[in-house]
């Protein structure tokens, strides 16, 4: 890992988080010529990206899926010179509506998965149309879905429109549709934002939604590979990269008239002195690190007013007969989303726990010794209530209550598991489990897998913050997910620049690679 024996360091940038959108931004900002130092908390830099191993076998930490490498999010990484190390492996679909018990079967692009609907429910097909139409309309409509230099920054021009005030729940309940429809439609945005459909805005859900529709995908090696194309990206940019290590004190400018900071201390001792600072961190991190310094009371309000996304209970297994499969022909990957109820109203909510939603999702992979096995990765939402007794200790403190916990939580994803898989049961190795409790250790302070809740009329914490050289980027600003973490970086990117470079830089790049659209 990248390490600096220098005492002080002085950097153009300082990003503190090192997760999918600090990794971007650190990319850029080194790519157009400026200097950078990146402090992660961690051992290892990729947040969620990361991946780890048991008895050989490779396993998501947080990224599982995304959307396909097409329109603005193949563009970030074709501009950062990474399109070519990632490799798509498509990921078949299935929902399975559990108190119906009944399994729907989606087909990919989005014009199909209208048609496989309204098969289904023919009855219904005028809704249908309606709303993935919707759904696909405001995704193309969205600028921010572009790198295109015509179109305008978000942080030089907001327009809303009436589908990012309404409420999602609302909108659909204007058409219509059955418990099933809606929750068949909605529930993929739903479960990859952690938000319930009272409280997210229909413009949310479509720009998440759709791209999910169309092309569901994950990466060959996970987010390793995007992990690696950093790696490579700190080595030819010379970008500081500094782990185990977290900013311990801000030291404000004096005397300027205007509240700056240009120092800080780190945990580890070092002193290091910069123009600007960019969290990719949660919202609490930001504030609680810039709070000694900065008496914000408006700023204050709006941390307080945020509510978390729901966490995971992930279990993770090895089936056993995977490494029969053959290397030379492509990976195969499963996600099946089983549905404990058919209520769209408190799917993921607090306010009905029970109402889960859990992803059942096998993936065909090579092991640490380069032979092939298969993993199950079965994740659960949850709610800290469900840890509160164990709050005030870390791993490694917790008792057997805990452990026995944990082994109930694992007994009952089973059970889902070969409902939906009856062919796994018998097949399965336990290799590892994780609470709450253990994401919050690991990776966000309150162990949420998403950070804040994105909620109609919530404005999050996104550029400028209330120190005047610090910023705020990453999954909590714009959409969840490696989209939207992604795509908050090169927005401030373009800011930072200002928009004669960002008009060179994307005009340049467009000329001479393309976008390969």
């Amino acid at each position: 890992m990248t390490t600096d024996k220098a005492d002080t360091i002085h950097c153009d940038y300082l990003i503190i988080g090192c997760g999918i959108s600090g990794m971007a931004m650190a990319h850029l900002l080194a790519k157009t010529g400026a200097s950078v130092c990146v402090l992660e908390r961690g051992t290892h830099p990729g947040g969620s990206m990361r991946r780890f191993y048991r008895k050989g076998c490779p396993l998501d930490t947080g990224f599982h899926f995304t959307t396909g490498l097409s329109g603005a999010f193949g563009d970030m990484f074709r501009y950062l010179g990474m399109y070519q190390a990632l490799e798509e492996v498509p990921v078949d679909k299935k929902i399975f509506l559990a108190d119906r018990n009944r399994m729907f079967d989606l087909p990919r692009r989005q014009e199909e998965v209208i048609e496989y609907y309204a098969q289904q429910f023919p009855e219904y097909q005028e809704q249908i149309r309606h709303f993935l139409g919707q759904e696909k309309n405001i995704f193309e409509t969205t600028a921010l879905f572009s790198l295109d230099p015509s179109h305008q920054s978000l942080l030089t021009q907001i327009n809303f429109t009436e589908s990012d005030i309404i409420p999602l729940l609302q909108y659909v309940r204007t058409l219509g549709m059955p418990p099933e429809l809606e929750v068949l439609l909605c529930s993929f945005a739903i479960c990859c934002s952690g938000t319930p459909a009272n409280e997210i805005s229909l413009s949310t859900l479509c720009r998440i939604n759709y791209g999910l529709n169309d092309n569901l995908v994950r990466f060959a090696d996970g987010g390793d590979a995007v992990i690696e194309c950093f790696m490579q990206a700190v080595e030819k940019y010379n970008i500081r990269l500094l782990t185990n290590t977290q900013i311990a004190e801000c030291i404000p400018e004096a005397g300027n008239g205007r509240k700056e900071c240009h120092k800080v201390i780190t945990s580890t001792g070092k002193t290091i002195t910069f123009d600007n600072c960019i969290f990719s961190t949660h919202p609490i991190d930001i504030f609680r690190t810039i709070s000694p310094i900065s008496n914000n009371v408006l700023f204050a309000e709006r941390i307080r007013e945020f509510e978390e996304s729901c966490g995971f209970f992930t279990l993770w297994a090895k089936v056993k007969g995977g490494e029969e499969r053959d290397i030379n022909q492509p990976p195969n990957a499963s996600l099946i989303s089983y549905l404990r109820k058919t209520k769209l109203d408190t799917l993921m909510s607090p306010v009905e726990p029970d109402n889960t939603a859990t992803g059942v999702m096998t993936v065909e992979e090579i092991d640490s010794t380069g032979k092939p096995c298969e993993t199950l990765t079965v994740f659960e939402n949850v709610f800290p209530e469900e840890c509160a007794e164990w709050e005030a200790t870390r791993i490694g403190q917790r008792g057997a209550a805990y452990q026995a916990y944990k082994q109930k939580r694992c007994g009952e994803l089973l059970e889902k598991t070969y409902r939906v898989r009856p062919d796994l049961e018998g097949k399965l190795e336990f290799l590892d489990s994780a609470s709450q409790l253990t994401y919050r250790d690991y990776l966000s302070p309150f162990g949420s897998a998403y950070g804040v809740r994105q909620k109609v009329n919530q404005f999050n914490i996104f550029g400028r913050l209330p120190i005047r050289n610090f910023y705020a980027i990453g999954q909590n600003a714009l959409l969840p997910g490696v989209f939207g973490a992604m795509q908050s970086s090169f927005v401030l990117w373009r800011k930072l620049i200002g928009e004669q470079r960002y008009q060179q830089e994307i005009s340049e790049y467009n000329k001479t690679k393309g976008f390969m659209k």
